[in-house]
């Protein structure tokens, strides 16, 4: 007896000792990354978040309290991130206190507002609902889109999807911001779809057809984005009528949608006629060729860019069965484009963004700089455009230098206006895209964004590439302006998120060596 009581007490100190040592070399750890955190060298301070993030808990203060404002993206970027693997209730509480989203720091609370979309646990209902009064409508909006995320990873239990569902009307009746309605709309409808019966699908159908209706553009898109989860043929109905609306936005989304729909069980083309409405009726030349395009793919069949062969291919569609996923596109039939560093251009909206970071002054093997090569592409391609076009041009360092403040028509004097001021550019420095095409996508006008990159930014409130791409999709999700990019002796990975970027935002991707 006695030498099991001698055994236990000797493991019971051993125990304790090594508990002692795990906790002072954690202490130890925490050190080190606190003292990594103050390093002259961004990547140094990215790597010290990455360690603060394993100690959990004991790393989770320094985290929210001093890498979130980190005035270097890469960092700030880092945090952001790791705070999608934050779980414990005291840690937890950080976010939502004077260092989080009560920070008197924008870009802060912006922060913390995505990463809650992104935490794998139950978040308090009160305090979550208690910052949608922020004064920033775009942390609101964010934080809406964060509380849609949750109750689609099944992270908002039922009780607390009633109480979201009731403070979230206010915000989508009578927010001042067009945007955030339409986020909040989104994220109360999320909190019906698990209502079961017919009673549920009476009222996720009602609200809906509300949002089809309201008055901002932003709502009825957002009601067109609800309809995928009511069945088939409330989503097509809805993506019917969203076709004929009157702002491009909701028009871009619903023929994207209808573009990817599956067939009939007959092999017939869902919704084909919108397709053929837009092609014949379709004001923005974007996503005309969209419309065209979609019906080429779907159908197989390469009929002119003419309303007439497809209306009388809809009165007879043909074997359906004759149809191929890889069919070559049809022909823009009275469409000029121009192309630019090889990329065609489809857009007659369009606002130019080239990066003039340090790798565009690099000299090529013929002694000229890359920044010499662009000016003759931006030469011959805004010398193609049709009067009918309305362009602008923004190259960006670390700063946006906007040609003019909206688009233009591409008249002579216009186009000679953007070369000389593109040629005497001279600008250098971190390139910061993020900021560039927020002040593109300021201008209600656009539905098309061309940027030439080498792909990497490296400078501004975004560094981080995959968080951009997401942040994006949503900052879009309800105008749908297209993205294409011109990348730059980019490869592997930039080319792969960029083209996932770009995809998703009705875009494409052209890789150059200029």
């Amino acid at each position: 007896m006695r030498t099991r009581v001698r055994w236990l007490a000797a493991l019971a100190l051993a125990t304790g000792f090594i508990a002692t040592a795990a906790v002072a070399q954690s202490k130890e750890a925490l050190a080190a990354a606190e003292k990594k955190l103050q390093a002259p060298d961004p990547k140094a301070r990215q790597e010290a978040v990455q360690s603060l993030a394993e100690l959990g808990e004991l790393g989770w203060p320094t985290i929210v309290k001093k890498a979130l404002r980190d005035p270097e993206a890469r960092v700030a970027d880092e945090a952001q991130l790791a705070l999608g693997e934050l779980s414990d209730p005291k840690s937890l509480a950080l976010l939502f206190g004077k260092d989080g989203l009560g920070s008197g720091d924008r870009w802060v609370r912006l922060r913390v507002a995505e990463a809650l979309g992104r935490i794998a646990t139950t978040l308090d209902a009160k305090r979550v609902i208690d910052t949608l009064d922020d004064k920033d409508p775009e942390v609101r909006r964010t934080l809406l889109w964060s509380l849609e995320r949750l109750e689609r990873a099944g992270r908002v239990p039922d009780a607390d999807a009633w109480t979201y569902f009731d403070a979230l009307e206010k915000l989508a009746d009578r927010d001042k911001d067009a945007d955030v309605r339409a986020a909040a709309t989104l994220a109360r409808f999320r909190m019906l779809v698990r209502m079961p019966g017919d009673g549920g699908d009476q009222l996720r159908d009602t609200q809906v057809g509300v949002a089809l209706a309201d008055k901002a553009w932003q709502v009825r898109a957002a009601g067109g984005l609800a309809a995928f989860d009511l069945p088939k043929e409330g989503l097509v109905a809805a993506l019917t009528d969203l076709a004929s609306d009157e702002h491009v936005g909701p028009r871009a989304l619903a023929v994207g949608a209808i573009a990817e729909l599956k067939p009939a069980a007959d092999g017939k083309i869902t919704a084909a006629e919108v397709l053929v409405d837009r092609v014949e009726h379709e004001t923005s030349q974007r996503l005309r060729l969209d419309a065209y395009d979609a019906l080429v793919r779907l159908s197989g069949f390469k009929y002119p860019l003419d309303p007439q062969p497809w209306k009388a291919w809809l009165r007879d569609p043909r074997p359906y069965t004759l149809k191929t996923s890889d069919a070559p596109l049809g022909e823009y039939v009275g469409v000029t484009m121009t192309t630019f560093a090889g990329l065609r251009v489809r857009s007659q909206r369009v606002v130019f963004l080239i990066d003039l970071s340090g790798s565009m002054w690099e000299p090529r093997a013929d002694g000229k700089t890359r920044k010499q090569a662009v000016d003759e592409e931006l030469k011959q391609a805004l010398s193609q455009l049709t009067p009918e076009t309305q362009f602008n041009l923004i190259p960006y360092t670390l700063d946006p230098i906007p040609w003019q403040k909206k688009l233009v028509p591409a008249t002579p004097q216009n186009v000679k206006s953007a070369l000389d001021f593109f040629t005497a550019c001279t600008q250098r420095g971190k390139g910061d895209f993020w900021t560039a095409f927020e002040l593109a996508f300021s201008d209600p006008a656009v539905d098309s964004v061309v940027v030439l990159t080498d792909g990497a930014p490296t400078g501004g409130h975004r560094w981080n590439l995959e968080l951009m791409k997401s942040l994006l999709a949503e900052k879009n999700r309800f105008r749908r302006v297209a993205l294409d990019a011109i990348l730059i002796d980019a490869k592997g990975f930039l080319t792969k998120v960029w083209t996932e970027m770009c995809t998703a935002n009705r875009g494409t991707v052209h890789s150059s060596e200029l």
